[in-house]
């Protein structure tokens, strides 16, 4: 019998870079590897001629979707997969220090570009 190996993929993780390959026995070499249902995680692609999984997932969640191989008679083989990905949580936001200076009413801060994370849209004087 001809078919790539189905299951659940080794877990990838927001930001990381991910590689992992599936592949198929039993038919005749070379194989072609198409996604022909669901969609990979978005920022992961796969490599047609080696079955190969790569990339740097850029959202968080669970995919499912399946990968049909074809071998050089034309002879297909199809299997379902599953892939989570972790989201990272942000760290805390980190702002810079200043001090106002005679009769400043005011004082300017810069927030950090988010990282995974909300943009920050509250600030408290403490």
């Amino acid at each position: 019998a001809f078919s790539p190996a189905a299951g659940a993929l080794t877990a990838a993780t927001v930001g990381t870079a991910y590689g992992q390959a599936v592949t198929a026995s039993g038919g005749t070499a070379p194989y072609t590897y198409a996604i022909t249902a669901g969609t990979l995680p978005a920022g992961l692609s796969l490599n047609t001629s080696t079955g190969a999984i790569t990339g740097t997932p850029t959202t968080g969640g669970n995919a499912a979707f399946t990968i049909t191989a074809t071998d050089a008679n034309s002879v297909t083989g199809s299997a379902a997969y599953t892939l989570a990905v972790a989201a990272v949580l942000p760290g805390a936001p980190v702002i810079g220090t200043a001090t106002a200076g005679n009769a400043e009413a005011t004082v300017s801060f810069t927030a950090p570009a988010s990282t995974g994370g909300s943009a920050i849209t509250t600030y408290t004087v403490t």
